[in-house]
């Protein structure tokens, strides 16, 4: 008697299993291939909302340099502003007064020679083409700037510069330009193009007070537009805003539990940009307000030390005021560390405006998290009677997030006269 299966039976069961294995393969097919569109239309908005962001940061530098700031010709396409650089250390005038070069102080060295140079005052700014107009050289410990023409850098007088608040920067020229399906950023001064993201279509509309972009991500309007709202310097209506993207971004990005939660960190990131920057926003205007009244004090002038410290100064300013070395125009605390760390010797500022030192968030163990409620900042006397009125002063606030991943650094040029004035706004980073 025969036993096992018959040629039948072999050839129905290899047939089932052929079938079997070709609908998981063509299955597994199908879901890869979803997968890899969900990826796609997730990198698309991504990269959207990451040229929006680099648009929106470079349309609030616009017209800065120091603190001159020209805003004429405002335009969310074509963009200038002065570039975070260097403070001056010393000036090198001849007979007759007019400077023959600067000697600069460059906390980053890894960056390479701009193209043009931008130096600036509170009353004049001049720009120069670095190899035409002047010379730019780097030396163990400083750079050197020497104009090609004696008197190109006036100082004094109605059209000169003011030398207190002089500074020089790497000059950004930067235009924004939707072509070929694509939104392009151009540095016009060296011609290298970025691309940043596919786009079917880019808008920006100028509402007076700010401006808000639209941009289609992708081709063929396979995804929802990515929009946004930026103010004009000095103006707020930041975290709002934010908070409406990153709600919408991460409804858009449902569709897939892996991808939600790569891009869900990378809006939270986004999110956590903008409240750190609104209240860095925040404290610098409270820091300004200080001013105002620190501006009245007698005697105020002799408070600012190399230091930050002064246990002769007023009880509410014994740090936080600083001042360069004698030796040294130099001014750079915005790119110490120790200065403007939440446990330095900056004046701090806890939630709802109640201004305390030293910070009681200070923690007793090392890497404990910071409230994310505080900020930061000092105060420099660049002019005690700036245009034969009041004090000119130099402010840099600076907020962090609760574990310190998202930095803001704001600096403000501020004249506490009977109308007090704020003269420029500059983020660094």
């Amino acid at each position: 008697m025969n036993r096992g299966h018959s040629l039948l039976a072999l050839l129905v069961a290899l047939a089932l299993a052929t079938t079997a294995a070709m609908l998981a393969t063509e299955r597994f097919l199908t879901l890869r291939a979803t997968q890899s569109q969900w990826l796609r239309q997730a990198a698309v908005e991504r990269d959207a909302r990451d040229a929006l962001f680099l648009l929106t940061r470079d349309l609030r530098q616009h017209g800065v340099a120091g603190c001159h700031v020209d805003p004429s010709g405002e335009t969310p396409l074509q963009l200038h502003y002065g570039a975070p650089g260097w403070s001056v250390q010393a000036v090198r005038q001849d007979g007759q007064g007019r400077i023959t070069a600067l000697q600069l102080y460059e906390a980053d060295r890894s960056q390479p020679l701009p193209a043009r140079v931008v130096v600036s005052s509170c009353r004049r700014r001049d720009i120069f083409v670095v190899g035409v107009d002047a010379r730019l050289e780097r030396s163990a410990s400083s750079l050197m700037l020497t104009p090609a023409v004696a008197g190109a850098l006036p100082v004094g007088g109605s059209d000169g510069h003011h030398l207190p608040s002089l500074g020089a920067a790497p000059w950004v020229a930067l235009r924004y330009q939707h072509a070929e399906g694509v939104l392009w950023r151009e540095d016009l001064a060296t011609g290298l193009r970025q691309a940043l993201a596919e786009a079917e279509t880019f808008a920006a509309d100028d509402l007076g007070h700010g401006w808000t972009l639209v941009l289609q991500p992708g081709k063929g309007k396979t995804s929802p537009p990515v929009w946004t709202f930026t103010a004009k310097r000095q103006h707020g209506a930041v975290l709002p805003i934010v908070l409406a993207l990153a709600a919408a971004a991460m409804l858009a990005l449902s569709t897939a539990q892996r991808v939600l939660l790569d891009e869900s960190r990378l809006v939270g990131h986004q999110a956590s940009w903008g409240q750190v920057l609104l209240a860095a926003e925040l404290a610098l205007g409270e820091a300004e307000n200080d001013v105002v009244g620190l501006d009245r004090q007698p005697g105020r002038e002799h408070w600012f030390t190399v230091p930050c410290r002064n246990p002769a100064a007023a009880a509410a300013w014994r740090q936080g005021l600083c001042s360069a070395p004698a030796d040294s125009h130099a001014l750079p605390v915005w790119a110490a560390d120790d200065v403007l760390a939440p446990c330095g010797v900056a004046a701090c500022i806890r939630g709802g405006n109640a201004r305390q030192r030293p910070l009681p968030a200070c923690p007793a163990e090392p890497g404990r998290p910071l409230p994310a409620d505080s900020a930061c900042y000092v105060v420099e006397l660049l002019d005690g009677r700036f245009r034969g009125e009041a004090g000119l002063y130099r402010i840099t606030a600076r907020a962090w997030d609760r574990r310190m991943r998202s930095v803001v650094t704001l600096q403000s040029h501020f004249v506490a006269g009977d109308v007090p004035e704020r003269l420029s706004w500059s983020a660094l980073w």
